[in-house]
């Protein structure tokens, strides 16, 4: 029998992931750019601007609240939606920690493949001027003959 590894990273990281898989739902992304526009919103307002259902709306609203990326005040009735700027702060934050980690690696990379392509430009071996193209003719082959 296999034995199960078991994975236990930091909390933050936990976190992180809950956010990401909140914002893989394209209503998701969507409501959240609703209310990057008009930095807050009733959840009739935002029913209005996409084809889904009120319950579909308020269900979605209810995952980014779980992830801390919308805050709710009620003014009586009515139930106000707005995004957590501190927290799209630090998803922000956390993309551009990584994309500038890629490019320093990807930079890195191409630093090191210069290099070694230098080194091997270098170190290429020089053609014999002796030895003819006649003596590399594979008759089996249909390859045409250069005229010189």
């Amino acid at each position: 029998m296999g034995t199960i590894k078991k994975l236990v990273f930091e909390d933050v990281v936990y976190q992180t992931a809950d956010v990401f898989r909140a914002l893989g739902n394209p209503a998701r992304l969507q409501i959240l750019q609703l209310l990057l526009e008009s930095k807050s919103a009733t959840c009739g307002t935002i029913v209005k601007r996409l084809p889904l259902a009120q319950s579909t709306v308020s269900k979605h609203l209810l995952e980014l609240k779980k992830v801390a990326l919308v805050s709710i005040k009620t003014e009586g009735k009515k139930t106000i939606y707005s995004l957590i700027p501190e927290n799209l702060d630090y998803i922000k934050n956390f993309l551009s920690t990584q994309i500038d980690i890629s490019k320093k690696q990807s930079l890195d990379v191409a630093l090191l493949l210069n290099k070694s392509n230098q080194k091997s430009k270098s170190t290429k071996l020089k053609a014999n001027p002796s030895l003819k193209k006649e003596n590399y003719i594979f008759s089996h082959l249909n390859l045409k003959k250069e005229n010189k």
